[in-house]
């Protein structure tokens, strides 16, 4: 199972260094996603960017364990926390626009979507996001 053996080499990469923010970060994003532990990826996301402050994609990810609790406004602003330290990041706009969606702001979804789509206009995950916000503001042939 993939998820195992990301959770087996980042527990590994803590033994030899418990100081990595980034395997803080990934463990919080493997428990997040692959077990709804989201005590320990509360925590191990924190850990993270209370070690690197600047570690714009520990940022992120905890945005999205906000929106996936339900702390919409908590998500968004944690997100533009992101989005400050990596402004160009396809990825982090893209998530961006997915808590706008979230948030029922979907104009404004459409846009930062679109910025990603900028960056990168293969982007999956923005083309995914833009179809759901499309059919939520009843508009198919801009999904399609």
């Amino acid at each position: 199972m993939p998820s195992l053996e990301a959770e087996r080499a980042v527990r590994r990469a803590l033994e030899l260094d418990p100081t990595l923010a980034e395997a803080h970060a990934a463990l919080g994003f493997i428990r997040m996603f692959h077990y709804w532990d989201f005590k320990t990826a509360e925590r191990e996301l924190k850990r993270a960017f209370e070690m690197k402050p600047n570690y714009s994609t520990a940022h992120q990810w905890y945005a999205l364990l906000l929106a996936v609790k339900g702390q919409q406004d908590e998500a968004k602003a944690r997100m533009r926390r992101a989005l400050e330290i990596d402004p160009l990041s396809v990825g982090i706009n893209a998530d961006m626009g997915q808590i706008l969606f979230f948030n029922h702001e979907y104009d404004e979804a459409i846009r930062q979507c679109r910025k990603a789509l900028e960056l990168d206009s293969d982007f999956s995950f923005a083309h995914s996001y833009l179809y759901w916000i499309y059919l939520k503001k009843n508009m198919p042939d801009e999904a399609v």
